[in-house]
């Protein structure tokens, strides 16, 4: 499967809202919400991974560096020598188990934010393609592009969000674009991506669609 990265785009930022999205809810499969992990399947196996809408997000997942006081988290089918952002892990796990109770292999993976973590570990697991936007750092290890080949990372550089943890590294190719006009803190929400996207493809900087 193939994806133009202005319909990939797209649907990241309607998947925020779901079927109730007219995107999302003409397509529209499965879904899963379960102890704030959110995740929608379409009707064409697009796996669509909700990034963080809630406070608990932060507290569960995008704080959760480590696990103290519990067993370090690991996916049996990454065979990657790392170490892992645990809570990262954690809500990749639950959306890989999602899939495995379904049955189903999903044919390309779409995230923001959270969900950007999630898809460049579970591309890099099933190694199929998938596309992350404003991509947190997810591990330390020494192979991180060949880790997930399948796996493109869209980032804009005045987005804070997509430098921590900073002694990790991103999976898979990583585009990187200084907008404009860029703007102090977090330019992290999917519209300032999709307003990107034309321009970074126009100049070369993105390809049109992936892989």
């Amino acid at each position: 499967m193939r994806y133009t990265l202005a319909r990939a785009a797209e649907l990241a930022e309607a998947s925020y809202r779901g079927k109730s999205h007219p995107e999302i809810g003409k397509q529209w499969k499965d879904s899963l919400k379960f102890n704030d992990v959110e995740a929608h399947l379409l009707t064409d196996n697009t796996l669509l991974i909700v990034g963080s809408n809630s406070w608990k997000d932060y507290i569960k997942y995008n704080l959760r560096i480590q696990r103290f006081g519990k067993a370090r988290l690991k996916l049996s089918n990454v065979t990657a020598r790392a170490a892992w952002h645990q809570g990262f892990l954690a809500y990749t796990k639950a959306v890989q188990d999602w899939m495995m109770d379904k049955n189903t292999m999903p044919s390309f993976i779409i995230g923001h934010s959270l969900g950007a973590a999630a898809t460049q570990i579970l591309s890099a697991g099933w190694d199929i393609p998938g596309v992350a936007f404003a991509a947190p750092r997810t591990c330390r290890t020494k192979n991180a592009k060949s880790v997930a080949p399948k796996c493109l990372c869209v980032n804009r550089n005045d987005d804070a969000v997509t430098k921590v943890p900073g002694r990790f590294k991103h999976l898979g190719h990583v585009k990187w674009r200084v907008p404009d006009k860029p703007n102090r803190g977090m330019d992290h929400p999917m519209p300032k991506y999709r307003s990107i996207i034309t321009k970074m493809v126009k100049d070369g900087d993105l390809p049109r669609a992936w892989p």
